[in-house]
């Protein structure tokens, strides 16, 4: 590693953005009643219905008392639910629901806006360089952290 690395670590910038985007997600979606984690949730239901609770998991790498605990207020707020697989009664699978369905317009909204704000005033070019280099940096964490487990 460079010195460069030391004196200006990519990692800093980048929990930066992380907490900033979670402030600014979390008080986009706050009116429905949702975290910005609860809002992965559903992201990840609208891609994969009928996922199960352990697969959820393991798709977000969060301790399961996280994923539990949100989804349990999103099942009480109706936004999910869930139901016994037919191969497999043990396992239960979560949908969207209809009213989850319904806030997808805002929630992309907050999203589309925090999306936009993280852009601001970059070239089409460093957008793009952005956009690649971010999604080889989250490639190389997640490798390193799938060796790991």
């Amino acid at each position: 590693m460079g010195n460069r690395c030391k004196k200006d670590p990519p990692g800093m910038y980048i929990g930066m953005i992380s907490r900033y985007l979670n402030f600014y997600i979390n008080r986009g979606v706050a009116s429905l009643g949702l975290n910005k984690i609860q809002v992965e949730i559903l992201g990840i239901l609208y891609l994969h219905p009928g996922i199960s609770q352990n697969d959820l998991r393991e798709k977000m790498l969060l301790d399961k008392i996280t994923v539990t605990k949100n989804l349990k207020n999103l099942l009480e707020k109706g936004y999910v639910e869930k139901s016994r697989g037919e191969d497999d009664r043990r396992y239960k699978k979560l949908y969207l629901t209809d009213r989850a369905k319904e806030i997808g317009g805002e929630v992309r909204e907050v999203l589309n806006g925090a999306n936009e704000i993280l852009m601001e005033g970059l070239s089409e070019e460093e957008k793009k360089i952005s956009r690649e280099t971010l999604k080889k940096m989250a490639k190389n964490i997640y490798r390193c952290v799938e060796d790991i487990r």
